[in-house]
Order: C-alpha cells, then structure tokens, then sequence
C-alpha cells in the first residue's frame, strides 16, 4: 500500500512540475509578447514625434522666410511697378503643408493655416488694389498704398507667428 501511495505522490509531484513548468514557459512568453508590443509602441510614437519635430521646425522656417520677403518688399522701391507673388513662392512649401497635414496636430494647422491666410489675403488685395483703385495711380502713390498694405499684413504675421511658434515649443517640450 505504501507503495502505491509513493507512486500516487511521485506522479503528483511530476504532473505539478509539469504544469508549472508549462505555465511558467506561457507566462515568459506573454510577458515578452506584452514587452514586444510596447517596445514597437514606443518606436513608432518616437519615429512621430521625429517627423513632427522635423516639420514644424520646417514650417517655422517657411513662415520666417516668407515674413522677411514680405518685409524686404515693403521697402522696396520697386513694390509699385514689380510687386513680389508671394503665394506658393517658397521652395518645398507644398511638401512642408502636406507635411504639416500629416503630422502635425490640429492646433498647429490650425495656426499654420491662419498665417497662409495672411499671406493669401495679402496677395488678393494687392491684386485687386493695383486693378481697381491704384490702377491709374501714380506710382508713388502706388508704392505707398502698397507698402501700407503690405506693413499692415506684416503687423499681423508676426503676431500669429509668434503664437505659431509658442504653440509649437509647447508641444515639443
């Protein structure tokens, strides 16, 4: 009897082994797939934010060149007679709003977007202030209007360039 009661308590003790070896196998195993999730999480959230960084800190650049074109223009004595195109002027400023559409938050296209605005708006009125009311000015009289124009959207670039620029250090940080 005792016997079969060793042989009862042998066959226990493997079977135990065997389960916690197996649950100790599938325990590892979760835990690593857990660990292989997370690190691949972490990858592509930094992979982001690299693009993001990489973007905005382009945008920024962009709206800082088109800011100093519009104030050289303002001065310019030939603003009456060769006013500067300012919409899509820039090289890669295409490529750095699809960029900025892809990656960047709605907060910064949103401000990103506002300062196109300001340069779209500076461009239709100064088209249709030299085909309507500076059409037969003099062209000192077409300078002035023209570089009051273009101080007037200039104030309010950088104004919201400013804002562009906090908003942008805020979400890198």
């Amino acid at each position: 009897m005792a016997n079969k009661r060793d042989r009862s308590i042998a066959v226990v003790g493997i079977a135990a082994t065997a389960i916690v070896g197996v649950a100790g196998v599938l325990g590892s195993w979760l835990t690593a797939r857990d660990d292989r999730a997370t690190q691949r999480s972490l990858a592509h959230d930094a992979r982001v934010y690299d693009r993001r960084a990489d973007t905005y800190l382009a945008a920024l650049n962009l709206v800082e060149r088109q800011r100093d074109q519009i104030s050289s223009a303002s001065d310019s004595p030939k603003l009456a007679t060769h006013p500067p195109s300012l919409l899509m002027s820039e090289p890669g400023e295409g490529i750095v709003s699809a960029r900025l559409l892809a990656y960047g938050s709605p907060d910064v296209v949103t401000k990103y977007l506002t300062l196109r605005g300001i340069v779209s708006s500076l461009e239709t009125e100064r088209i249709a202030a030299i085909a309507t009311d500076l059409a037969h000015a003099s062209p000192a009289k077409r300078a002035a209007a023209l570089s009051a124009l273009y101080r007037r959207k200039l104030d309010a670039l950088q104004d919201k360039e400013i804002e562009f620029a906090f908003l942008i250090h805020r979400e890198l940080d």
